[in-house]
Order: structure tokens, then sequence, then C-alpha cells
């Protein structure tokens, strides 16, 4: 009875198919398909670091090419401004002024504003002094202000400020004609380089400058179409500050008072008509005549004078005015 309970115990615990030998073969198991993934994740590790290094060469690659080009370029630059340098300040004498460019001349050309800095091509660099050349360019009376660079390449810049003239002034038939700037201020430069401008007649004793009103009236002028398409048959007469007023000695215009009540009087041609403008308002008035002018009323008229002292109306009149 006893050999039989042996037999049993070594059949259920020794045997191929007993639990025990069940569980080692599934551990076996486990630890090869462990092994097998630890192998396939080593190895997609080393196929992502290949890739990543092939992939890091080829930018490095890349990189040193457009560097090397980079240098190539620089270098070249370098050279070619190392040569100018040489060229233009350790031999000046030997490079010479090569080029003179004129900026902002419109009324003058620019060999005039050259000549009047009195350079000329081949002076050596050493012998150019840009501020000589600035005074010598502003003595010309056409120039308001003057700039002047001389650059390493041989280049010399010539910038200009012209003066823009507004009118030509006579103070008195025996007075020379001078030109008049945007400011008011005289200026002796060529007449002919102004083109068509009104005329200005008349001064008080001691002005060097137009009067801020003949200032308004010349601006207003400017403004109107009728009046600015042939400036040169106008003439602004200037308010007389002595006995006789603007229009002393001229037919059919009585004389004024010491107020000069006729104030500005603005001749639209030599024979008229004549514009009587006062001392205010200029603005309006000029307005007021330029809307004559376009109606054709004054040709209509044949109106020797107008009137525009009255607030409220222009009076035409084919005789003398009067204050």
């Amino acid at each position: 009875m006893s050999f039989w309970h042996r037999t049993r115990g070594t059949d259920r615990h020794s045997g191929p198919f007993s639990s025990t030998g069940t569980l080692e073969a599934a551990a076996r198991a486990k630890r090869a398909r462990d092994h097998l993934a630890r192998k396939r994740q080593q190895e997609r590790r080393r196929l992502e670091n290949a890739r990543r290094r092939a992939g890091q060469a080829e930018r490095h690659a890349r990189t040193g090419a457009w560097s090397a080009w980079l240098a190539f370029v620089a270098a070249i630059v370098l050279g070619a401004t190392s040569v100018r340098f040489v060229t233009s300040r350790v031999l000046p004498d030997r490079a010479g002024l090569r080029r003179v460019v004129v900026q902002g001349a419109e009324t003058l050309p620019a060999r005039a504003i050259v000549e009047s800095a009195g350079i000329s091509l081949g002076t050596p660099l050493s012998q150019i002094d840009p501020e000589a050349l600035t005074i010598a360019i502003e003595r010309e009376p056409w120039i308001e202000s003057a700039r002047a660079l001389l650059l390493p390449t041989g280049t010399l810049v010539l910038s200009v400020v012209e003066k823009k003239a507004i009118a030509r002034w006579q103070s008195d038939p025996s007075s020379p004609v001078e030109l008049v700037d945007q400011n008011g201020t005289r200026f002796p430069g060529a007449i002919e380089r102004g083109g068509p401008l009104p005329r200005v007649e008349g001064a008080r004793r001691g002005l060097v400058a137009l009067p801020p009103p003949a200032l308004r009236i010349l601006r207003e002028i400017d403004r109107h179409a009728s009046l600015a398409a042939d400036p040169s048959r106008l003439t602004l007469r200037l308010p007389n500050d002595r006995a006789g007023g603007p229009g002393a000695g001229r037919e059919g215009l009585d004389a004024g008072t010491a107020q000069d009540p006729f104030g500005y009087v603005l001749d639209l041609g030599e024979e008229g008509p004549h514009v009587l403008l006062g001392h205010d308002f200029f603005d309006q008035r000029i307005a007021r005549l330029a809307a004559l002018l376009e109606s054709a009323e004054v040709q209509r008229e044949d109106a020797r004078w107008i009137d525009l002292r009255y607030a409220d109306r222009a009076v035409l009149r084919t005789g003398s005015a009067s204050g």
C-alpha cells in the first residue's frame, strides 16, 4: 500500500506533465521573449543613431560649404576696400579728382556751380578743402546754402540749396533791378535765371526787405491762375510814407495823403487796369480780383481802375481814382 502512494507521489511531482515543469517552461519562454525584445530595441536605437549622425554630417557639410563661400566673398571685398584705401589715402596725389556730382541745382546749371567752386578734374585730393569749397559756392547770390563732401574714391559731391525768386524789385527808376527771395530779401542774382516774375516798385527810406503785406499779396497772386498765368505783366507798387502816395505823378490817380489811402496798388499791365488794394484783407481782395478777371467783366466795362478797398464790392472806374 505504501508502494502505491510512492508511485503516485512520484507521478504527481516529477513527471513530464507535472505543474513544476510547466512553470519552468513558461519562465524560459518569457526570458527568451524579453531577450528578443531587448535586442530589437537596441537595434532600433542603433539605426536611429546612425540616421541622426548621417543628418548631422550632411548639415555640417552644407554649412562648411557656405562658410567657405562667405569667407571667399569677404576676402574679395576686403581686398577691394584695401586697394581703394591705398589708392585714395596712401597715394592721393596719383589718384586725383575723378568726378564731380552736383545735387539740388535747379535754377543754376551744374557747370556754373562747379566753376564757382573753382575746382577741376585731376586736382590732387590732398589739395581739396571741402570747407573752402563750401564758402566759395555760397558766394554765388543764387545759393542759399552749400555743402561739399570729398569721397575716398576720388568723387566730389556738391550739395546746394538755391534761393527761390518771387519778384523783381526796383526802388526807383535810377536804381538797379534786384531779385527778391521767398523771405522778401533782395539778392543780386542773374535776373534772367528767375524766369517770368512780377515786378515790385517803390520803397520806404531804409527799406531792405519787402514788408510782410507785400509778401502776402505776392503769395495770393501765385494762388490764382488768372493772375499767375503771366506774372511778368504785373507790377506791385508799395505804399509811400511821404505825401504824394503810390500813384503820384501817374495820370488819373489823385495824390494821396501822408497816410496814403490807396495803400498797395497792383498794375495789370502797362496800360492797366490799376487795382487799389488798400492796406489789409489782401486774401479776400485778391480772390475778388481773380473772380472779376475770370468773368471778363473788367474787359466789358473797359475799366482803368478797380477799387477793392470796400468790404462788400468792387468799384470799376473808367476815369481817375481818388482816396
